[in-house]
């Protein structure tokens, strides 16, 4: 997916420095600075590639474990790392089973319709959260269980970060399948404040 902000070259969005004192103003110059994020904003997106946060992950040897499973765990961090508002809606419907449970901190939500609202206010403190997933293990010859090592890094709004590393299980339903599902997420951990 290629997408497109105003020009295809940072050039292409002024800056106040380009233009003579006497014609930059306050608002002139904020609307600039909004380009250029908006810029740099798209071309972070235009060199994204697969393997968010799992790319580095160390995965166990010697275990099959089908594209598809990773690419449902790599699309549930994408999600839950994501403040949009159909968040809870691509949790509920595409990456949950019927019958699946996420725990985001220590409540249960259960089923599609929990589910679905257990995004509504999973922004309102945090302004930025990133998971990165450093180590996976199973022993489930399927492929259905697994307890992970992550690392997330969280900018509050109130100006502090919080990181740390915690520990997570994933179940899989159809774990052979080409439509895996998640039954379960589960983590536990403590976080630092910096």
């Amino acid at each position: 997916m290629q997408l497109t902000a105003i020009g295809s070259r940072k050039e292409c969005i002024p800056g106040p420095e380009l233009l003579p004192p006497t014609h930059v103003t306050k608002p002139f110059t904020k609307t600039c600075v909004r380009l250029r994020e908006t810029w740099e904003q798209v071309n972070a997106l235009n060199n994204y590639q697969m393997g968010y946060g799992i790319d580095s992950a160390t995965w166990p040897e010697g275990v099959n474990i089908p594209e598809e499973v990773k690419s449902l765990i790599e699309r549930f961090f994408e999600t839950v790392d994501t403040n949009r508002d159909d968040a809870g809606d691509i949790l509920a419907d595409e990456l949950f089973a019927e019958d699946g449970v996420a725990y985001f901190g220590a409540h249960p939500f259960r089923g599609p319709e929990e589910i679905r609202k257990s995004r509504i206010h999973a922004w309102d403190a945090i302004e930025t959260r990133k998971h990165k997933v450093l180590r996976v293990y199973t022993r489930a010859p399927n492929c259905n269980d697994f307890l992970f090592v992550a690392h997330v890094a969280m900018g509050l709004k109130n100006g502090k970060n919080v990181d740390g590393e915690f520990v997570g299980r994933f179940t899989v339903s159809h774990s052979q399948s080409k439509s895996p599902k998640l039954s379960l997420y589960q983590v536990w951990g403590p976080m630092q404040q910096t």
